[in-house]
């Protein structure tokens, strides 16, 4: 079986939201579904002009049911989407088992099941802080500081929100704390 890679993400931002964005959207769903999902958002959402409806209809491209959407809420909705993926992934069997009352034929399976389950812990600790995170984030756009840097207040790349969405640091900053780190050996 071919494992087919996910289609990539792509965000069209501009103020409004009503004309270009829903075209460039429309554009490259329509003609890269394989490839990639296409999304567009406004800093200052509108209505979707009808002119730009009516356009696209022109080349066989429907946009007549996009809805203009704020930045906001395409970055609560993808932290939305994670958090139900973290739910999901976690919230099934947890790897809570006790090995010591299991019995094994040889010392190498019992280290192989011990190996596995602190894994599994590993995994799950790394979940539970990211579903920490991404609760944080949430919180954030609903008090209107989300997209901002907790160091500096500076506006955060719309481009690194969308590769980490639950990022709290502006480029600059997280390149100083990561130094800063890499001198403290922390």
């Amino acid at each position: 079986m071919e494992n087919k890679p996910l289609p990539k993400k792509v965000l069209f931002i501009c103020t409004h939201n009503s004309d270009r964005s829903h075209m460039a959207e429309g554009f490259m769903n329509a003609l890269y579904t394989d490839r990639y999902t296409a999304f567009s958002a406004g800093t200052e959402p509108s209505n979707v002009s009808p002119y730009a409806v009516r356009i696209i209809q022109e080349i066989g491209i429907d946009i007549s049911d996009h809805r203009s959407k704020s930045v906001r809420s395409y970055f609560r909705n993808l932290l939305r989407q994670k958090l139900d993926e973290l739910a999901k992934k976690t919230g099934g069997a947890r790897m809570n088992r006790d090995i010591k009352g299991m019995k094994f034929l040889d010392l190498v399976d019992w280290a192989t099941a011990e190996q596995e389950r602190e894994i599994g812990l590993r995994i799950i600790e790394r979940d539970t802080a990211l579903r920490g995170e991404v609760m944080l984030a949430l919180e954030k756009i609903k008090d209107g500081t989300y997209g901002f840097c907790d160091s500096c207040g500076q506006e955060i790349e719309s481009g690194c929100l969308d590769a980490m969405p639950v990022t709290s640091l502006c480029i600059e900053c997280k390149r100083r704390e990561e130094a800063r780190l890499k001198r403290t050996g922390s």
